[in-house]
């Protein structure tokens, strides 16, 4: 999960929390810690309607890097 904190002229006001948002071989994906990798549209991050081909052996293939290197691709 990626936390971003606001502050203003008081000091932290919140923090807004997402799901990570990944671009890895051409594909744009949003991964949440239990319900795995989703595809998301490129143009505005909502999720999609279908799965791309090829999504699941992009899958496969971002599973076998290192937290270090996923944080590389992350976008969001």
């Amino acid at each position: 999960m990626t936390c971003k904190f606001i502050y203003d002229n008081r000091g932290l006001s919140g923090v807004l929390c997402t799901t990570p948002v990944y671009k890895f071989q051409g594909y744009y994906f949003e991964w949440h810690s239990f319900h795995g990798p989703t595809p998301v549209r490129r143009d505005n991050m909502k999720l999609r309607k279908t799965i791309p081909e090829g999504f699941w052996g992009m899958v496969e293939e971002f599973q076998k890097l290192t937290d270090e290197e996923r944080r590389e691709f992350q976008i969001g």
